[in-house]
């Protein structure tokens, strides 16, 4: 990280507008997201995702534990391949120039269909391979809907919107995991994973069907929203 630091190029960094110091920033930060739809989207599909899927220390262990009756080693197997796809995806993904929401419809179509796999894997060695799409899919979607994120958010704004996908984020998995304990306890070690290919093909389609707005303010200090061709 030290050697990251001292490597970055103070010429080519972008400075950033600062909001006047105020005790409503969190309200500004929250009336900002609420009238940019572009800013709630990610957002809301993070706190989703985040709630039914990236519940993977929960899920994982409790599917090699009682769906296929192997130990912590099977575990620590399965998560290091799963690893292995992550480290890809991060790679991947940091050389995409995604477009807003296609390339987030995509991205989280393949998560939804990884999880959907690992949910009906008939063995150990099958789970274990697809753990390494998984991996990939899952850490393309965490790194882009921070792009996605950053890149609607106007630059004074980002701070505070980048606190709450920070929320949304470690905010929404410690609530799923004590979630998806339950659905085990009640069901299946399966269930949790076909819920969480659910909600990602949900958000796949909302994203894709949802509008885009612009909003303007006109001469009297009206706000005015007009919808943007997809």
């Amino acid at each position: 990280m030290i050697v990251a630091l001292a490597g970055l190029r103070m010429s080519e960094l972008i400075p950033r507008p600062l909001g006047g110091r105020t005790k409503r920033r969190l309200r500004e930060g929250f009336a900002y997201v609420r009238s940019h739809p572009e800013v709630a989207r990610p957002l809301l599909v993070m706190a989703v995702v985040g709630t039914v899927a990236l519940n993977f220390p929960t899920t994982y262990p409790s599917m090699i534990r009682f769906g296929f009756h192997l130990g912590a080693g099977s575990v620590g197997t399965a998560m290091s391949v799963s690893a292995v796809g992550s480290i890809l995806g991060g790679i991947y993904i940091a050389g995409v120039e995604p477009h807003q929401r296609r390339t987030f419809a995509i991205v989280l179509a393949s998560f939804g269909a990884a999880l959907l796999a690992l949910a009906v894997a008939p063995t150990y060695l099958v789970f274990v391979l697809v753990s390494i799409p998984l991996g990939f899919a899952s850490a393309s979607f965490q790194s882009l809907n921070t792009v996605v994120l950053q890149q609607a958010t106007e630059p004074a704004m980002q701070g505070r919107v980048m606190a709450l996908h920070q929320m949304a984020w470690f905010g929404s998995t410690p609530i799923g995991a004590l979630l998806m304990g339950w659905v085990i306890s009640v069901s299946s070690p399966r269930v949790p994973f076909a819920l969480g290919a659910v909600s990602a093909g949900g958000c796949a389609v909302a994203v894709l069907g949802s509008r885009v707005w612009r909003s303007t303010v006109d001469g009297r200090g009206r706000i005015w929203q007009r919808r943007l061709p997809c």
